[in-house]
């Protein structure tokens, strides 16, 4: 199937197929098979990664985090927003291309979002004044040509 959206022409799959929800691998390599690949390591200070595909959290608020595409019902509460939202009207609020949104992979807890890779994480994921461990999680998208 094709689809169109302003900026840009999709082909896609006619009968997509998703992947499993994988465990996240603290500290290590993660692979959500055809999607990407999310490297762990514990982050050291000081912080000065200002890339998108590279987020620092709480260690202690990734426990039984699974990286994994969106589902019904996903929820993320921006960072510094005042409260959760659907992730769908989040990925809306940022400009996600439709198309894209189907294999946006995420880091998540149950239906919480921690973080939507590449586009934002979750305000309660961040570090906070009483966090003793940090882990850097990079993203690397599979790409075919």
């Amino acid at each position: 199937r094709v689809e169109k959206t302003p900026g840009y022409l999709y082909f896609l799959p006619a009968q997509p197929v998703y992947p499993e929800a994988v465990p996240l691998k603290i500290p290590g390599e993660t692979l959500l098979s055809g999607v990407c690949r999310i490297i762990a390591e514990e982050a050291t200070f000081p912080l000065e990664e200002n890339d998108p595909c590279t987020e620092v959290f709480d260690a202690r608020l990734l426990r039984g985090a699974v990286l994994r595409t969106r589902k019904n019902g996903d929820r993320i509460h921006p960072l510094g927003a005042p409260g959760e939202k659907l992730l769908s009207d989040y990925l809306t609020d940022r400009k996600i291309d439709r198309p894209l949104r189907e294999f946006l992979p995420l880091v998540a807890c149950e239906s919480r979002i921690l973080w939507a890779c590449g586009v934002g994480m979750s305000h309660e994921a961040r570090i906070q004044p009483d966090t003793l461990r940090t882990v850097r999680l990079r993203i690397n998208f599979i790409t075919e040509e």
